[in-house]
């Protein structure tokens, strides 16, 4: 009995469909809290969506570099208004 359970819990969780991730963290330069949208640890040339809590906006940007570290991740990509490199550090998984 207690394997069937088990078993139909597996089964339904499996079958709900996955929910993105989300990395809160904060803008280097400005220090301004940003949330990183993403379905899995992006790679460089990755297009990630980011909401900027400070702007109060969302916006599409593409990832320049990953740099895993034990206790951050260092996310630099371009900004599509100034196409300048933007830094993003989050706590590490």
């Amino acid at each position: 009995m207690k394997h069937t359970i088990i078993a139909l819990f597996c089964a339904l969780m499996l079958s709900l469909p996955v929910a993105a991730m989300a990395w809160d963290g904060f803008d280097a330069e400005t220090t301004g809290l940003v949330e990183v949208n993403t379905d899995r640890m992006p790679v460089v040339g990755d297009a990630v969506e980011i909401y900027d809590y400070d702007a109060d906006n969302t916006f599409q940007a593409t990832v320049l570099e990953v740099r895993r570290n034990v206790r951050t991740i260092e996310l630099t990509v371009r900004d599509p208004e100034t196409k300048k490199p933007r830094m993003f550090i989050m706590e590490s998984r």
